[in-house]
């Protein structure tokens, strides 16, 4: 896997990426901008089994696609988006099994 997760699963250079990361998100907050937020979409990619660049590139060719249906999702009500919300939460953390949504 590209020789970037040592034996105890961690990636080499991790921390260091993810303290960059809340550096320039401060720095970005401070001064109005956008959060950096580039380190953890890497790092997923890379635990996956990314190996190249090619993860990032598709991670942001998915968040540029997303901004489409940004006015669509808009129109959804809150009480929608919560239920869901709590539901991927409770499902992920393993309060829920996720047979019960099996039909």
């Amino acid at each position: 896997m590209a020789d970037l997760i040592e034996e105890d699963n961690n990636i080499k250079g991790g921390q260091a990426a993810f303290i960059s990361c809340g550096v320039g998100t401060v720095i970005a907050g401070i001064l109005g901008s956008t959060p950096v937020i580039v380190g953890i979409e890497s790092a997923s990619g890379v635990s996956e089994g990314g190996r190249t660049g090619v993860v990032a590139c598709v991670v942001a060719l998915l968040f540029t696609i997303s901004t489409f249906f940004a006015p669509l999702i808009g129109h959804i009500p809150p009480q929608v988006t919560l239920t869901l919300t709590l539901t991927l939460i409770l499902t992920l953390s393993g309060h829920i099994p996720p047979q019960v949504f099996y039909f």
